[in-house]
Order: C-alpha cells, then structure tokens, then sequence
C-alpha cells in the first residue's frame, strides 16, 4: 500500500503510508490507477454564480509531479466530468460527463489514460457518478439518474441492464465483489 487519498473540500490529499506527511492537490473525485503509481482527478471551472460550467480530467504521479491534462469539456458548452475511474489494465479511464445545470442527461467517456482520445461509451444515462470497474475489465456499474438506480453496461457492446433501484431514498457507491460475480 502506496497511501490512500483523503478528500477534503476543493481537492485532496495523498497520505503515505509511512511519513503520514499529506501533499494536498486541487482537484476532485481523486481515484489511484490500478498499479498505484498515478492518481486521476477532475478540476472545475465555475460561473459567477458558483455553478461548476466546465472541467478538466488530469493524471499525474503519486509524488505530485507529471501533472498532465488528459481531456477537458468546451467553456461554451457547460458540461463537467464526474467520478473518474480507472479501466483495469490503467490505459483508460471511465468518466461521467453531465450539464449541471440541465439536469441528469448525459454520457458516460472512455478517455484514454495518455490524453490521445476519447469514445463515448454511453449517451443519456443520466447523471452518472459513483463509477466502479469490474475486476475483469468488461462492464461497470454506476449510480444513474438522480441516485434511484444502479446500471451496469458492457463496454464493449453498450448493453446496459439495472441492477437495483431505489423505491425511496437514494442509492450509491457500487462496488464489485472480487469475482466480478456481485456489486
């Protein structure tokens, strides 16, 4: 274990392990790539108003440096990325991408880790967030819509399927049993 990564409001912190010492980063949604040696993490820009309008998706190293911009949305165009997770061989990242101020309709993103590309995965989803990868790398499973259901989507094919729903209340961070089998 490398260290883990605290969120605290406006960004986060890396811990190690040993030296307890934190290195706080601006940034939000901060998840550690498979092999623990980068972190990715979304950065805001927000309107007069207080309301996020646009974001940046960057990597860097677990030390700090290498600070990297890998993907980023249009000013013009208010869409911001939500809860970034990485694919299980560490050269995609999954990434939710909404217009907060339209409501939940949205895409999900595969953004490759080196910033050479992007696909569009999934479009009117809903607000996805709470993203987590299956262990073998083929689907993930995500909070839609306004925290009423649980997806599940293959990635390669775009079949999705709801595995819970919420009758009352909200559901959130789904995560994968290490088989793959359960969320």
């Amino acid at each position: 274990l490398v260290g883990e990564v605290h969120r605290k409001e406006g960004g986060f912190s890396i811990v190690g392990v040993t030296s307890q010492r934190p290195r706080s980063f601006a940034g939000l949604d901060p998840a550690w790539s498979p092999d623990g040696s980068r972190v990715v993490f979304v950065r805001h820009r927000w309107n007069e108003e207080g309301a996020p309008v646009s974001s940046t998706l960057y990597t860097m190293r677990r030390d700090g440096t290498g600070l990297r911009a890998i993907a980023e949305t249009r000013d013009d165009v208010p869409l911001v990325f939500r809860s970034p997770e990485w694919l299980a061989d560490g050269g995609s990242i999954l990434v939710g991408e909404h217009d907060p101020l339209q409501g939940p309709a949205g895409r999900l993103l595969e953004v490759r880790a080196d910033g050479s590309g992007a696909r569009v995965i999934a479009r009117d989803h809903g607000a996805s967030f709470d993203i987590a990868v299956a262990p073998d790398g083929e689907q993930a499973a995500f909070v839609a819509a306004d925290g009423d259901r649980i997806e599940t989507i293959d990635l390669q094919t775009g079949r999705r399927g709801t595995v819970a729903s919420a009758q009352q209340g909200y559901l959130w961070a789904p995560r994968w049993s290490p088989d793959g089998e359960w969320l």
